[in-house]
């Protein structure tokens, strides 16, 4: 249900903060964390796997390189919402990507106190609608399921979004499309009113 995700959205815009900035602080490691990661092979990835027969949610977590991620979307509790939702875009950073934010930054997310700003981060990454990398280099910036507008810029036939480049697209899943990024994307505007 496309509304699940609109409500996550405004739950997680009233637990912000009045700027809505994100706050980093020193804290515990983040479960399941693994500090040392290898260069991703994005050719590689989802090898051998019918990936149209899983959800977004368990092909993220059928990719050891996406692992960080998936632990993020179980810690927003949206696991649910990627496996009900019918056509959605995910746009999954690699652990390579997360590997260049501070530990502490990630690990900081991961607290239930700061459940809001991950739902924040988690939505910058998913549209609430199936595109394909084609489609998505034919506008200048893409409205996220949080409402917020994420960049899009494309060099010889290579798409970005938010400062993210596409470095695996169109990924099938059954209820919508993963595109593997290489960084984390950042949302440039916001028209939901931040409380």
């Amino acid at each position: 249900m496309k509304y699940t995700l609109y409500l996550l959205a405004l739950a997680g815009l009233l637990s912000c903060t009045n700027s809505g900035n994100v706050n980093f602080s020193h804290t515990q490691e983040m479960p399941g964390s693994d500090t040392t990661f290898q260069t991703t092979d994005y050719d590689a990835m989802f090898g051998g796997i019918k990936t149209a027969q899983y959800t977004l949610a368990a092909l993220v977590k059928k990719e050891p390189n996406l692992s960080t991620f998936a632990v993020m979307i179980e810690q927003a509790d949206l696991a649910a919402a990627l496996v009900e939702e019918t056509s959605l875009t995910l746009f999954a950073p690699t652990n390579e990507a997360f590997a260049s934010w501070p530990q502490d930054s990630v690990n900081m997310l991961m607290k239930p106190e700061h459940r809001a700003q991950l739902i924040r981060l988690l939505q910058a990454h998913m549209l609430l609608r199936q595109a394909d990398a084609a489609s998505l280099s034919t506008n200048p910036s893409i409205e996220t399921s949080g409402g917020e507008y994420a960049a899009v810029t494309v060099q010889d036939d290579t798409v970005s979004i938010g400062g993210a480049t596409i470095m695996k697209g169109d990924v099938r899943a059954s209820n919508g499309t993963l595109h593997v990024v290489d960084k984390v994307i950042t949302p440039v505007e916001s028209r939901l009113e931040r409380y």
